[in-house]
């Protein structure tokens, strides 16, 4: 699951930079890399087939400091979310 999620980060570094608060030439500098900056991966399972896996850490200082969570049906990613406005709710 983390390979994929991991694959499809560096899909939407170069098609979709902005996301990332990137510059297109930075973007793919860094999709060429042969690992990216992100880590801690924490997964979560629903019902059906529906997935995510929040990367908690990573060097492009987005996020912050909940993570990148990237969710998906099946195979198929549904999206990339950057949680730095997320709230934490005590339980």
């Amino acid at each position: 699951y983390e390979e994929k999620a991991l694959a499809d980060l560096r899909e939407k570094l170069t098609s979709e930079p902005e996301l990332f608060g990137l510059s297109k030439k930075d973007a793919d500098s860094l999709s060429k890399q042969n690992s990216l900056p992100f880590g801690c991966p924490q997964f979560t399972f629903y019902e059906n087939k529906e997935w995510a896996i929040i990367f908690l850490e990573n060097d492009l200082g987005i996020g912050e400091p909940f993570g990148i969570s990237v969710n998906y049906d099946g195979d198929e990613l549904i999206g990339v979310y950057d949680l730095a406005d997320a709230e934490e709710i005590d339980w």
